[in-house]
């Protein structure tokens, strides 16, 4: 793959799709004439062309304004509770969701996560362990919401 100034998202065979991603919109970083950011973008664009047959993608979904965001974002998140219970969050990190062509809707995130715990807290909620969408070295998950 010849690395230059694209969008991460043209790497793919599927530009249009990507484009509208937090993922996609990254570029190859220059530094003194050195590119960064390059280790692992190939495997990554081939996971995501993968992904998009694998699934049936059909396009990047925006989660709506008003209405259903709460159910989906219900459905979707991942709280983890600290200090006793008095502090919830969603552990989900860069956060994507698709629409299938047969409708469905699903959701990707990857995650710093390095421990069993925390994994095995993931696939509790329904996610399952899929290959690298976003960084070479970090977990994603997958769940149809």
């Amino acid at each position: 793959m010849e690395l230059d100034n694209k969008m991460y998202a043209e790497y793919t065979l599927y530009p249009k799709i990507f484009l509208h991603a937090y993922w996609g919109n990254h570029r190859l970083r220059r530094i003194n004439g050195r590119i960064i950011r390059e280790d692992g973008l190939e495997t990554i664009a081939e996971n995501r062309n993968r992904f998009i047959t694998e699934y049936s993608i059909k396009k990047y979904y925006y989660l709506p304004k008003i209405r259903g965001r709460k159910k989906i974002d219900e459905n979707a998140m991942i709280g983890k509770e600290l200090y006793n219970g008095s502090y919830k969050y969603d552990i989900r990190d860069h956060i994507e969701y698709y629409k299938c062509s047969d409708g469905r809707l699903l959701t990707i995130f990857s995650t710093d996560i390095n421990n069993e715990e925390d994994h095995n807290f993931i696939l509790s909620k329904g996610y399952t362990l899929i290959e690298p969408l976003y960084w070479i070295d970090q977990r994603s998950y997958l769940k149809f919401i």
